[in-house]
């Protein structure tokens, strides 16, 4: 798993992209991470790990942000 420094550099570069599963894999393999998205249709869940990345987009499941937990 990489650490917090380099887990973003990875996850910057997915800003204002379109979500997929696919860009959820490819970003879960980099990062050594679970990768969830948040928002628009998909379920989250109340419990917190610290390790795991959510990815939030927009209507249009474009990525604006992501957080850790």
């Amino acid at each position: 798993m990489l650490n917090i420094e380099q887990t973003s550099i990875i996850l910057n570069a997915a800003i204002d992209k379109p979500y997929s599963e696919s860009l959820r894999e490819i970003l879960s393999l980099l990062t050594g991470r679970p990768v969830r998205p948040m928002g628009f249709g998909f379920a989250g869940t109340a419990d917190h790990r610290p390790e795991r990345v959510s990815l939030k987009f927009n209507e249009d499941l474009v990525v604006h942000s992501y957080d850790f937990g």
